[in-house]
């Protein structure tokens, strides 16, 4: 009995120090505007999200203008 809880708290010990953070990365996107460091905080933020860009089915492009309020998405932005 105690051999296989021993066995059981090992395997789950084990599988917690070894188990990985998820980063996302990836996609097909491309700027409008910015400036270099603009378009840098972008991709950091992007690749840190836990969302897996690669699912989107076609080209993303990210505007990136001075003096809008909130940010907002159009479908079929090309």
């Amino acid at each position: 009995m105690f051999r296989a809880l021993r066995v059981a708290l090992i395997a789950m010990l084990a599988a917690l120090a070894l188990a990985g953070t998820a980063q996302a990365a990836g996609g097909n996107y491309v700027f409008a505007g910015g400036t270099a460091y603009e378009q840098q905080q972008v991709t950091q933020a992007l690749d840190t999200s836990s969302f897996d860009w690669n699912l989107v089915p076609g080209q993303v492009t990210i505007h990136i203008a001075r003096n809008i309020p909130v940010s907002y998405s159009t479908q079929g932005q090309t």
